[in-house]
Formats: structure tokens, C-alpha cells, sequence
């Protein structure tokens, strides 16, 4: 299995209920952290780099929140929330499907090689997720999980002069290859 950002949530849940599974390899999707929590930390951290007063970074988390729980009370498909009203139909019925799934249990079970890779300048999915998924593995005495982190790689892979940096997908791919046929 292989995936990145939300296809990374994807292929993890997957990976973790398939039992012919025999690696995994996730880009820049995080897994130690909610989706809600990132989108928290996210709004905070940019905020913060903006120089926000807290009273108003405070303000625009309470708000954030608030929207949660509209999304979890109405879960529907009429309503979207973060669509870009194109090709991206982010509706309260998929947010509703998505906010609260954590990935560490299901990659925590899976006993499976695990390869992670994120950037420490995402700025859709928070480094700090992949960081505290890494920890998670480190606590519970876990081997299965190679954690490769990239300084200044974006979400898209990306690095800070806009350089698409090929080499860290092409590395997630090999070590997929070569993982799944030992």
C-alpha cells in the first residue's frame, strides 16, 4: 500500500484491515493526530507566523471548533465546508467521516513495515502529526515504522526554493519495492 495526504489515511486504514498486506508507505499524511487537531495546530501555527494577538488566534479556534460540531451534528451532503467549488467538494458528510479519525491504533496493530516521510514545511498536514506518530511507535517499543523527515519539503513535495523534490517519492517507492519482496 501506498499513499500521500488523505490517500495516506486511505492506504493506512486499509493496509491495517487487509490481511495480505505486507508493507506500507505513507507521505505527508501525519497519523498521530485528528484531522481536527492538525486543522487546530495548522490555524494556530500560521497565526501565530502572521504575529496574531492571541485574543484573536483564541477567537478563530473557538470558531474552528464550533464548525466541528456543526459538521458532527449534520452530517450532510448539502453542505460543504473548504470546498475550492470546483474539482474539491469538501461536504459535512465526508469532514463528518473524516475529523476524529486518528491513524495511530490502526497503524500501531498493523505489524507491518511502515515507511513515513514528511516535510517540516507542510502546511496543509503538521509535521508534528508524523512527529508524534513517530513517538507513538518509540513509546510502545514498535520497530516496524522508518520515519524519514525532509527539511523544508512542502506538502507537495516541494522544497522551499519550489523545487519538486522526486527523489523522496522515487525513495518511498523503492523502499516499498524491496520491502514487499524480501
Amino acid at each position: 500500500w501506498i499513499g500521500g495526504s488523505e490517500g495516506g489515511v486511505v492506504a493506512s486504514l486499509a493496509a491495517a484491515k487487509t490481511s495480505e498486506t505486507k508493507a506500507l508507505s505513507i507521505l505527508v499524511t501525519g497519523g498521530g493526530m485528528s484531522m481536527a487537531e492538525d486543522i487546530l495546530l495548522l490555524t494556530e501555527k500560521q497565526m501565530k507566523q502572521a504575529k496574531a494577538p492571541q485574543a484573536a488566534i483564541d477567537a478563530q479556534l473557538t470558531k474552528t471548533k464550533a464548525k466541528f460540531e456543526e459538521i458532527r451534528k449534520n452530517p450532510t451532503w448539502e453542505k460543504e465546508w473548504m470546498s475550492d467549488n470546483k474539482s474539491a467538494r469538501n461536504t459535512y458528510k465526508w469532514w463528518s467521516s473524516i475529523l476524529d479519525v486518528k491513524l495511530s491504533d490502526a497503524l500501531l496493530s498493523l505489524g507491518k513495515p511502515i515507511y513515513m516521510v514528511h516535510g517540516d514545511s507542510d502546511t496543509s498536514t503538521p509535521v508534528e502529526s508524523a512527529d508524534q506518530l513517530a513517538q507513538l511507535f518509540k513509546n510502545s517499543k514498535k520497530t516496524n515504522l522508518v520515519y524519514k523527515k525532509y527539511v523544508g519539503m512542502g506538502h507537495d513535495f516541494k522544497n522551499n526554493q519550489g523545487q519538486l523534490q522526486q527523489e523522496v517519492i522515487d525513495s518511498a517507492m523503492e523502499w516499498l519495492i524491496k520491502t514487499k519482496f524480501k
